[in-house]
């Protein structure tokens, strides 16, 4: 099959403040650098919580990441379309805790409105987190906002396999790009000892992957290590393409993967099928390791 011409795979155009929410939804992802270490031991263990300042209600809890100065918060903040006055009106509170047996310690807290996000659509927004009672730099907070098309959906289905591998533990990692080539971490298949190895297939939507962008880049990588932990594993390589590439280079195309020196190579490759009934596009990703 030589596209995906049996489906109609949107593109986001470039959007402005005034149409931005008005048109589409939203998406935002965060991380966080250089958090205040507030434990003795080891260092904080941080969670993001977002308030409306007005109502006192809570819009978004991440889930702790542990023992990480510098997390890249899996759960993301997806919200709906909304008219400007909303938009420019809403005031947002932005805390981030490390989480503690009994009571949670409070590092820092950030107050912006929607709008400051949405003037940073498709690059990052910074905040400087700012605590009264700590002295010195408490940490920043990064917010990555897209829009979201929703008009377009159906399902996608992701599997990888690896070839070469010999007696190495890898880690297979699919993330979804952002537009200043930030990556945000979707799934992650475990590792397996073999010269094979064929990873559980990956389901999702068009929509939660991709943002219903077909033209959004996506990343899929490959570490060695012991057990997962995100930057303790060392990075073998990393492949970035787009469905919309993947659709127009063909079947069985060859992807460019970027890789270290050291990582002793790596070549990769895509096969996928696409299925009306009900709608589907199926991509098969095969890795293999060179000796």
């Amino acid at each position: 099959m030589a596209g995906f011409a049996p489906l109609e795979l949107p593109h986001a155009p470039e959007l402005s403040l005034e149409n931005a929410l008005a048109s589409y939804g939203f998406e935002v992802c965060f991380r966080c650098v250089q958090v205040r270490k507030m434990d003795v031991l080891s260092e904080s263990d941080p969670y993001l919580v977002i308030t409306d300042v007005a109502s006192g209600k809570e819009l978004f809890r991440s889930e702790t990441e542990t023992d990480d100065p510098n997390p890249n918060f899996r759960s993301k903040w997806r919200s709906p379309r909304m008219e400007r006055d909303a938009l420019t009106n809403k005031q947002l509170r932005f805390d981030v805790y490390d989480e503690d047996v009994g009571s949670d310690d409070h590092i820092g807290t950030y107050t912006a409105t929607l709008a400051d996000l949405i003037q940073s659509m498709k690059t990052k927004f910074r905040m400087d987190l700012a605590n009264p009672k700590a002295k010195g730099y408490n940490g920043g907070l990064y917010a990555y906002i897209d829009p979201v098309i929703d008009t377009t959906n159906f399902e996608l289905l992701i599997t990888a396999k690896i070839t070469g591998a010999g007696s190495r533990k890898v880690f297979a990692r699919l993330c979804r790009g952002s537009y200043d080539i930030h990556v945000t971490p979707v799934h992650v298949w475990d590792a397996l000892k073999g010269n094979m190895i064929d990873f559980e297939a990956y389901s999702t939507t068009f929509v939660d992957f991709l943002l219903g962008d077909s033209q959004r880049m996506f990343s899929l990588e490959l570490h060695e290590g012991a057990g997962w932990k995100p930057g303790k594993c060392k990075l073998l390589g990393n492949t970035q393409c787009s469905l919309g590439s993947i659709g127009a280079a063909g079947s069985g195309a060859s992807i460019t993967w970027v890789r270290e020196a050291s990582s002793g190579g790596a070549t990769a490759s895509v096969n996928y099928s696409v299925s009306n009934a009900p709608q589907r596009i199926e991509l098969d990703f095969h890795i293999a390791l060179e000796k």
